[in-house]
Parts: C-alpha cells; sequence; structure tokens
C-alpha cells in the first residue's frame, strides 16, 4: 500500500475464517470475511485494508459472506462512499452457489443510497452469458469478449 500511495486495498481468497476488524502496529486497518462455520475449511474470504487516515474515516463495515464485505466511509460532503470487496466463484462451481453470489451482490447493491458513491471491486471471475436476468446492476451481457 505504501509504495503504490494506496488509501484502500481490496484482498481475494484470504483464507481466513469468520469475520473482524484487526488494527495492525502501522496503524492501517483490516475488515474481512470468511466462511463463518467453527471448524470450516480455510477457503475463500475477502477483506479491505484500510490506510490510518481512511479508517478515521469508517462509518461501518458488513461481512455479508465469505465472498463480499463492505465498509462505508464519511466525506467531507453529504455523501458516502461504499466499498464492496467481492470474490466471485469461478465460473466452473455449482450454479447454486454462483447464483447465490450474484443475489447477495445484488441485495447489497439494492441497500445503498443513490446518492451516496459505491465501488465494487475484487476478483469477479468470468460469468459467461446473456442471461443477467435480475443481476443487471452487477453483470454486463457478454459472451466470448462481446458486450451488447
Amino acid at each position: 500500500m505504501r509504495n503504490y500511495g494506496l488509501a484502500v486495498l481490496g484482498l481475494s481468497e484470504t483464507i481466513w475464517n469468520q469475520a473482524g476488524q484487526l488494527t495492525l502496529p502501522s496503524g492501517k486497518v483490516i475488515l474481512f470475511s470468511g466462511h463463518k462455520e467453527d471448524g470450516a475449511a480455510h477457503t475463500h474470504g475477502v477483506a479491505l485494508m484500510l490506510s490510518r487516515k481512511v479508517a478515521k474515516s469508517l462509518v461501518c463495515w458488513e461481512a455479508v459472506s465469505l465472498r463480499i464485505v463492505t465498509a462505508k466511509f464519511a466525506t467531507n460532503q453529504k455523501i458516502k462512499v461504499s466499498i464492496i470487496q467481492c470474490c466471485a466463484p469461478t465460473n466452473d462451481a455449482e450454479e447454486s452457489k454462483k447464483e447465490e453470489f450474484y443475489s447477495a451482490l445484488q441485495d447489497v447493491l439494492d441497500k445503498e443510497r443513490r446518492k451516496d458513491i459505491t465501488i465494487i471491486m475484487g476478483d469477479f471471475i468470468a460469468k459467461i452469458g446473456s442471461d443477467n436476468t435480475s443481476y443487471q446492476k452487477v453483470m454486463e451481457k457478454a459472451w466470448f469478449g462481446r458486450y451488447e
């Protein structure tokens, strides 16, 4: 983060279980979300690492699932900035897992206020096809490199 001058860094495949907030000796803050079940395998997981300055403007955050974590920040204006860090299931994952992810992401977006700024970032391992029914806000229609 220091080398590139980043204030927020999204992390995917963190493999940490549970959810939590860590403050590092440097003052950076890590917000993480993983499997919630006790004894679950250390797979998947997402996190946001915040600089000390950005962490001071953190209003709230939510560990939505092992693939989605969100954070909301205050600004000098009357708007807020929300960052959503994601790690989508691979294209060969069970269809139910993919549907669960995109449905959860759509639910998160539906809760956002229109006047606020929302940034979605992460590892979106392609879902190829033209059917984006119910997911228009989070998935463009595409197939093999061609967009509609």
